[in-house]
């Protein structure tokens, strides 16, 4: 029970972070999105940034209980601030930071919109400041960490408007997921590399990945991943060309292919939320 909260914590968290941080790069990279889907954006940056808070002060309390062995342990703070002394603590202070500038998006200027980027980037170091590749020697793989974020948040971020202009607005929805289309396809490729690397570089191998629990969960990870970039191709192969055309019927193809990758990518989160919470590179 305690451990499938754990993981649900931590999923959540992993949705929240990702989604505000990506919500708020689209606003930057995207210019051909409406002004409606803009304002979306910034509504939606400020409330998955609060989950995320949420979720993450959970997962601490959460960790507090599993350690005390006691639900009332949630509200020790004792305990709390043992489990906050250190790495972990610097990393939610840092993404706290970032999370208390997510709302100035909602000024809808480009002084407020600079602001939330910069808590963007600090949503994203956050995440390189503890954890598997915290403890790891060097720099390089929390670097790829920051790069992890940015690129799978960039992803993310676009769904919501993507989704709400196939069905309202079909014809502003070509751009926009062309546009989208041109930037991807970079993310995808570094995406790819970037797990892959990280893998190796947390087990000592691919392959001896395989034989522990954690080295299986992050290939089911990547396994998962070429389905969703599997619907990514056809999305700008197959659909963009057609929703640029005004096809009849691309729009809600299109609708029924981003619900498809974001349930993929809600396993991905799970998968990993369950790697980084129940088991770790060695085991």
């Amino acid at each position: 029970m305690l451990d499938a909260l754990a993981v649900a914590a931590r999923a959540l968290f992993y949705l929240g972070a990702l989604i505000a941080t990506g919500s708020v790069l689209c606003l930057w990279l995207l210019s051909r999105l409406p002004v409606p889907e803009q304002q979306r954006l910034r509504i939606i940056a400020s409330a998955a940034a609060f989950l995320a808070m949420i979720a993450a002060a959970a997962g601490v309390a959460l960790e507090s209980v599993f350690l005390a062995n006691d639900w009332s342990a949630a509200f020790d703070w004792e305990l709390i601030g043992f489990i906050l002394d250190g790495s972990k603590g610097r990393s939610l202070t840092v993404l706290t930071i970032g999370i208390i500038l997510m709302p100035l998006t909602l000024l809808a200027n480009r002084a407020a919109d600079g602001a939330a980027l910069a808590g963007a980037l600090a949503i994203a170091v956050s995440f390189g400041m503890t954890g598997h590749t915290w403890a790891a020697p060097g720099w390089i793989l929390n670097a790829l960490v920051i790069m992890h974020v940015f690129l799978l948040s960039f992803w993310l971020g676009v769904f919501a408007p993507l989704f709400q202009l196939a069905r309202r607005d079909p014809a502003a929805a070509g751009p926009v997921a062309h546009q989208f289309g041109q930037l991807a396809v970079w993310a995808v490729a570094a995406l790819a590399a970037a797990g892959l690397f990280t893998l190796h570089q947390l087990t000592g191998g691919l392959v001896s990945a395989l034989t522990t629990t954690y080295g299986q969960l992050f290939a089911a990870k990547l396994t998962v991943f070429g389905l969703v970039m599997g619907f990514a191709a056809y999305n700008r192969l197959s659909l963009t060309p057609a929703l640029m055309r005004g096809q009849r019927g691309a729009a809600s193809h299109l609708r029924r292919s981003l619900l498809l990758e974001g349930f993929l990518i809600l396993v991905i989160l799970l998968v990993t939320a369950s790697a980084t919470t129940l088991t770790g590179p060695a085991a």
